[in-house]
């Protein structure tokens, strides 16, 4: 009757599922289609492009080509732009027929994240803010793609749990969780900083291994990751980043672009400016903010992926 009672307070818990089985129901009786159409979304053919971008890799993998340099396996012949451990992915028997698995697979993953990480006290207030951000246009356009960043979510979110838990092999296993994200598309990396609440020598020892790991990694692939970079599209209307305003406004005027990249490079000092104050000041201690707050170990994963990339 108390664990009754305890799962009916945990307000996230009961509004995660409410939310959930709409978006189901609605996915059952309207289609893809018709849903992702009420978000403005228009569903492409074959679906799961991003998704399919890796599972026609793995065939032209088999087929003895490159496919971070040659995918002919892919509708829209796009070289691959992920890791190339995906390939690994060939040893299972993978294929395009399995697309739509993995598309479905990833948006479960992403749901599933969003029950990991809210703190089970999260007041209505937050409720109502983080519901429409889970289930905005960007998000939904991720799932209907079959995005890998939905699985990178999911990571993050295990990450965060782990560190927010405060045990040992927990915290282990949420640092682990974040290393494999990083392993398989590089920017989870920057969600390390979860780690900030440490003490100053245990992240410092921390830092000097995952900067060795994470080195290691960089150099062995910086061959492939010079043809990820070439084979990511670099579209200003679907990216963001330092780059994106000065890039949208150079293409209408030049002297407007040159002011707005010079304004992204300003907050970018001034940001790192306030960081480095913070830090000075100890400002994550100040009014009695739990090291431990789960909110706060969120929103520093958020913060460093966002800021990094």
């Amino acid at each position: 009757m108390k664990d009754l009672t305890k799962i009916t307070e945990n307000r996230w818990l009961i509004s995660w599922i409410v939310s959930a089985a709409i978006f189901g129901v609605m996915m059952l009786t309207l289609g893809t289609p018709k849903t992702f159409a009420l978000w403005g979304i228009n569903t492409t053919s074959p679906n799961f492009l991003d998704a399919r971008g890796i599972t026609s890799a793995i065939e032209s993998y088999r087929l003895g080509k490159d496919p971070l340099v040659e995918n002919p396996q892919d509708p829209l012949g796009r070289p691959l732009n992920y890791p190339r451990v995906w390939l690994g992915l060939s040893q299972l028997g993978v294929d395009q027929t399995h697309t739509a698995l993995i598309g479905h697979g990833l948006i479960c993953l992403f749901l599933l994240g969003l029950l990991v990480f809210p703190p089970p006290d999260l007041d209505w207030l937050g409720i109502g803010l983080m519901l429409p951000a889970a289930f905005s246009p960007a998000a939904l356009l991720g799932m209907e793609r079959g995005n890998i960043d939905l699985l990178m979510f999911f990571l993050t979110a295990i990450g965060i749990a782990g560190v927010a838990a405060g045990k040992p092999a927990r915290r282990a296993m949420g640092i682990v969780s974040v290393m494999l994200g990083f392993i398989l598309k590089l920017y989870p990396l920057f969600a390390l900083a979860i780690l900030i609440d440490e003490s100053k020598r245990l992240f410092l020892r921390r830092i000097i291994w995952i900067s060795v790991v994470a080195g290691l990694y960089v150099f062995l692939t910086r061959h492939d990751l010079v043809l990820i970079f070439q084979a990511t599209p670099k579209a200003t209307g679907l990216s963001y980043g330092v780059n994106v305003m000065w890039m949208e406004l150079a293409e209408h005027s030049r002297n407007l672009g040159i002011v707005a990249r010079l304004l992204a490079w300003i907050t970018i000092g001034i940001a790192a400016g306030l960081i480095w104050v913070g830090h000075r000041r100890g400002l994550g201690e100040l009014h009695g903010i739990s090291i431990r707050n789960k909110s706060l170990i969120a929103f520093r994963a958020g913060a460093g992926v966002y800021g990094g990339t």
